[in-house]
């Protein structure tokens, strides 16, 4: 019953990426298995959306990390949230205008406006976070 619950209510925010951050430690860790799109998981402490069906459970290497086909890292809503940047692969994981990433010189970035392109392809897109 309270995995029932549960799994509704992950159902529920699936779509509020803010809701999501906030609920990362109570969503259900990734595990090989069956998934339909719109499963959320977390994986190394992230939250993953999937995006496309898949069964990783003869595939146990189909990570959310490892199968990017498969899985949408959900982007930081605020600066505490913020995680590596990850180079989006279509419109259903660009990054929107509010959200939070870290660039690769470990610098915190919010971006502008919704982008598949980094502060170093589209600086108008991102600024610079200061602590």
């Amino acid at each position: 019953w309270m995995e029932w619950c549960a799994g509704r209510w992950i159902a529920a925010i699936a779509e509020d990426t803010a809701a999501v951050n906030e609920s990362a430690a109570m969503i259900r860790g990734w595990a090989p298995g069956a998934y339909e799109a719109g499963d959320v998981r977390t994986y190394d402490g992230i939250p993953y959306k999937c995006v496309q069906a898949h069964d990783s459970a003869a595939n146990p290497d189909w990570t959310p990390t490892a199968y990017a086909a498969g899985w949408m890292q959900y982007h930081g809503t605020s600066p505490e949230t913020a995680r590596p940047w990850v180079a989006p692969t279509g419109a259903h994981d660009m990054y929107r205008a509010g959200e939070y990433m870290v660039w690769t010189d470990g610098q915190t970035y919010r971006c502008r406006q919704d982008t598949n392109f980094s502060p170093e392809d589209l600086p108008g897109a991102w600024e610079a976070v200061t602590a």
